[in-house]
C-alpha cells in the first residue's frame, strides 16, 4: 500500500485495539502526511495517534485527536472543518464507528429505544460522515493517488465505511445490528453510484466488511 497524502479516521480506537486503531497505524506506516484520529473515547484517540506517530515514514508526518460524537451533526460536521483547516485536506476518510451486539435478543422482546440506538450509531452516523466526507472532496482539487505510482491517476478522496459480515447475511437474535449494518453497505453502495454521475467525479467510494 502507497498511501499519498492525509486521512482522517472516525471511531474504532478501543484502548489496546480496535479497527480504526489499526488503521490510524497502518495508515501511518504506509505514509500518510498527516492523520486526524476522532472519537467520543479521546483519551484511546490519542493513544493510537502516539502509536502511529512512532511508526510514520512520512518526514513531515503531523497528528491531531479530537473528541467526536457521531450521532451529532454539528460534531461530524467540526472535524471535517478542524480536518480541511489543519492540513488542508482530506484524501481518506476511513469511518470504523459503530457498536457490536454484546447479546441476543428476539424480536419480540427487543425495546424500540435499542433498536434505535443501533440505528443511530451505526446507520445515522455513517451517513454523517459520509455527507460530510462527500462535500469536503468534492471541493478540492484532484490530487495523484500515488506519488510513485502516477499511472494510477487522479483522486479528489476515497471514503471507506466499515461494513460487516452482518451486511450480507441475517445472524439469529441480532436483529437490530444486522438491519444497520445492511444499511451501511446500501448507503456506501448508492453514494458511490451518486458521485459517478456528478461533473466532478473523482470521489471514491468503499465498504470493507470486518
Amino acid at each position: 500500500m502507497n498511501i499519498n497524502g492525509n486521512a482522517l479516521v472516525v471511531g474504532g480506537v478501543i484502548t489496546g485495539g480496535g479497527i480504526g486503531r489499526a488503521c490510524v497505524v497502518q495508515l501511518a506506516r504506509e505514509g500518510a502526511s498527516a492523520i486526524l484520529v476522532a472519537d467520543l473515547a479521546i483519551e484511546a484517540a490519542r493513544d493510537a495517534l502516539a502509536e502511529a506517530q512512532a511508526v510514520a515514514t512520512h518526514p513531515m508526518f503531523q497528528g491531531k485527536a479530537v473528541p467526536l460524537d457521531v450521532t451529532r451533526e454539528e460534531s461530524v460536521r467540526n472535524i471535517f472543518n478542524e480536518m480541511v483547516s489543519a492540513f488542508g485536506r482530506i484524501d481518506y476518510c476511513i469511518n470504523c464507528a459503530g457498536i457490536g451486539a454484546q447479546q441476543t435478543t428476539d424480536i419480540a422482546s427487543l425495546s424500540l429505544a435499542e433498536f434505535q440506538r443501533f440505528l443511530d450509531l451505526n446507520t445515522t452516523g455513517m451517513f454523517l460522515v459520509t455527507r460530510e466526507a462527500s462535500i469536503a472532496m468534492r471541493a478540492q482539487e484532484p490530487r495523484s493517488v500515488s506519488a510513485s505510482e502516477p499511472a494510477r491517476g487522479l483522486s479528489r478522496g476515497t471514503i471507506v465505511n466499515l461494513a460487516s459480515a452482518s451486511s450480507l447475511v441475517a445472524t439469529t437474535g441480532v436483529l437490530p445490528y444486522t438491519t444497520s449494518k445492511h444499511a451501511v453497505l446500501g448507503l456506501t453502495k448508492n453514494s458511490g453510484k451518486h458521485s459517478a454521475k456528478l461533473v466532478k467525479k473523482g470521489v471514491r467510494y468503499a465498504d470493507m466488511a470486518a
